[in-house]
C-alpha cells in the first residue's frame, strides 16, 4: 500500500495544478485580446503537433518517410481550408496519415544486391569470421610457453 501513496499524491497535485488557475480566474472577466485569441488555440496546437511529428519521423527514419507524411499534411490543410471544420480536418489528417504509414517505404533501388568481396565472405561465414586473428600474433598475445626452458634443461 505504501507504493500507491506517492502515485495518488502525484495525481492529486497534477489535478490541482490544472484546476487552481481555472477556479481562481473564473470569476474575473476575460480580456478582449484573450477572447480573440482563444478560438485559435486548437488549430495552433494541432499544427505544432503535426510539425513535430513530421520533422521527428523524418529525422529518425530518413527522407523516405517524409513524402507520405507531407502528402497527409497537405490533404488535411486542403480539407481545413475548404470546410473550416476542425473535426473534418482531424479526421482526414488522421486517416490519410494512417494510410500513408501502412504504405511500404520506397527506396531508389528495389533489387537487393548481393554483397561482394569481404562483405560477401562475412555474410556467408558470419561476423565471427571477420573478427578472427589474421597474420602474426604478437608476443603479448601469444600464450606463454615453457618449451624453450625444457630444451635448455636437457642439454
Amino acid at each position: 500500500m505504501s507504493v500507491w501513496i506517492p502515485v495518488l499524491l502525484a495525481g492529486a497535485v497534477s489535478y490541482l495544478i490544472r484546476l487552481l488557475p481555472v477556479a481562481a480566474l473564473s470569476s474575473r472577466p476575460v480580456p478582449a485580446w484573450l477572447a480573440r485569441v482563444g478560438p485559435l488555440t486548437a488549430p495552433v496546437a494541432f499544427a505544432a503537433l503535426a510539425a513535430a511529428t513530421i520533422t521527428g519521423s523524418a529525422a529518425e527514419a530518413g527522407v523516405g518517410v517524409l513524402g507520405p507524411r507531407l502528402a497527409a499534411l497537405v490533404l488535411a490543410a486542403l480539407v481545413a481550408y475548404r470546410t473550416r471544420s476542425t473535426t473534418w480536418t482531424v479526421l482526414s489528417g488522421m486517416s490519410s496519415s494512417g494510410s500513408a504509414q501502412s504504405l511500404p517505404e520506397r527506396s531508389g533501388n528495389r533489387r537487393r544486391r548481393r554483397p561482394r568481396g569481404w562483405a560477401r565472405r562475412i555474410a556467408r561465414r558470419g561476423p565471427e569470421w571477420a573478427m578472427r586473428p589474421v597474420g602474426r600474433i604478437s608476443a603479448t598475445d601469444a600464450p606463454r610457453s615453457t618449451a624453450h626452458r625444457e630444451v635448455r634443461a636437457r642439454r
